[in-house]
């Protein structure tokens, strides 16, 4: 039977809860965010591992979401508590490499209106891996729904003369 925080989590990475692929939105969303990195920013093989450490990480979550084998798993529900607190740590590298990457490839300010998604997304991240409760893993899911829509929303809905 499905989770419902492990199944919203499975469809935000891409997959189904069976495993097998979806539209992959997360991972495309981030290839098209890295799309702003074309000009602008002098290339080494350092910058260059650096941001596959990105598309590694979101495949490692994704695997560990719905693992190799998705038949042998009995409770969805089991399985997500199992592996919450690496996936959520996993969620706080992610971000902070996000906020590395934002200022040190782009040159975006630390007080800038993107570091509040990231505040926020950093936040439920830690609560994520930190508390074991379903009632917060079932409040988390929804909420980091609505921060990705929002945060994707102002990746591809900028409005003119805002900023």
């Amino acid at each position: 039977m499905a989770y419902a925080p492990h199944s919203s989590r499975a469809v935000a990475i891409g997959f189904t809860r069976s495993g097998s692929s979806k539209k992959l939105l997360n991972h495309a969303f981030y290839w098209w965010g890295f799309l702003s990195f074309r000009e602008g920013v002098a290339w080494t093989v350092a910058s260059f591992l650096w941001l596959l450490l990105v598309p590694s990480l979101l495949f490692l979550q994704a695997t560990a979401l719905v693992t190799t084998n998705p038949s042998a798993v009995d409770s969805w529900r089991d399985h997500f508590f199992g592996i919450r607190s690496w996936f959520f740590s996993v969620d706080v590298v992610l971000i902070l490499h996000s906020v590395t990457t934002a200022s040190l490839l782009r040159g975006v300010p630390l007080v800038h209106p993107l570091r509040a998604l990231q505040a926020v997304g950093l936040t439920i991240s830690i609560l994520g891996a930190a508390s074991a409760s379903p009632r917060l893993h079932a409040t988390i899911a929804r909420v980091a729904l609505a921060l990705q829509s929002l945060g994707l929303g102002s990746l591809f809905f900028r409005l003119q003369g805002l900023g």
